[in-house]
């Protein structure tokens, strides 16, 4: 169903381009290919995010951890691919935006799309600072710039060199325990209620467990921690600290 949420910005002129969009499968060997679980995966489709460049692969982590983005997908796959690897379009796909460079008229497919938990649109382009400050490459940006203002939303320009990679590598260490967790659900309601009791660490939580049972202790702590992650409550300087047994964790309070 179409609400006024999902109308697509569409100029009035349009150049006579098709892009076709791309293939993730057919860029490359599958080395250079990640695909990233994601729990902000349009629904119907592969809880999966995929990225081609550590650029890309930062952008997905922050979409993933940064709880102002509530569901995205990419904006530039062609429309077998999203069929074939069960990906998602939220606004169709490929995704594209004219804009003008030397005298001709030429299409750019932002590398993500998707909504804020504030109903608003975000596109996003992800690349090296210095890729993407040539002329034509500019000329891009400022078209997914301009649709971004046009519909109200926000466009991001992702890079190493603006998200901290350390933040975002040790966030996905627990993103990723949130998937992989096999122990019981008891467990993470009792890991949970300690975490929430006050600051602690996790080596004080293990030791309130008998021996046998720390390692499980440990692995539903993760996952806890992936939890007040992606909704913004982890109060930890993860872009300045490496996180281990010894570092104090703090939750912060529901909004």
């Amino acid at each position: 169903m179409k609400d006024d949420e999902d109308r697509e910005y569409r100029p009035a002129l349009r150049p006579n381009i098709r892009p076709v969009g791309f293939d993730p499968m057919a860029q490359g060997s599958a080395r250079s290919v990640w695909w990233v679980p994601s729990f902000k995966a349009p629904e119907g489709c592969d809880p999966l995010q995929v990225a081609t460049s550590f650029n890309e692969f930062l952008a997905v982590l922050e979409f993933e951890f940064d709880p102002r983005y509530r569901i995205y997908c990419r904006g530039d796959l062609s429309e077998s691919a999203a069929i074939a690897n069960r990906l998602g379009a939220i606004f169709g796909t490929p995704f594209w935006l004219p804009y003008e460079f030397d005298g001709e008229l030429h299409a750019y497919m932002p590398d993500y799309l998707g909504f804020l938990t504030d109903r608003r649109q975000f596109g996003c382009e992800a690349g090296d600072a210095g890729a993407k400050s040539l002329p034509q490459a500019k000329a891009a940006l400022r078209s997914g710039v301009s649709w971004a203002k046009a519909v109200g939303g926000e466009f991001l320009f992702a890079s190493r060199s603006s998200l901290s990679k350390r933040r975002l590598l040790t966030g996905l260490h627990f993103h990723l325990a949130r998937f992989s967790y096999r122990g019981p659900a008891d467990l993470v309601d009792e890991v949970r209620a300690i975490l929430r009791e006050g600051p602690t660490t996790l080596r004080k939580l293990e030791a309130e467990y008998r021996k046998d049972r720390r390692e499980a202790a440990h692995n539903a702590a993760l996952k806890v921690l992936g939890e007040f992650q992606a909704a913004g409550r982890l109060d930890l300087p993860l872009a300045k600290k490496i996180f281990d047994l010894d570092t104090l964790i703090r939750i912060r309070p529901a909004r």
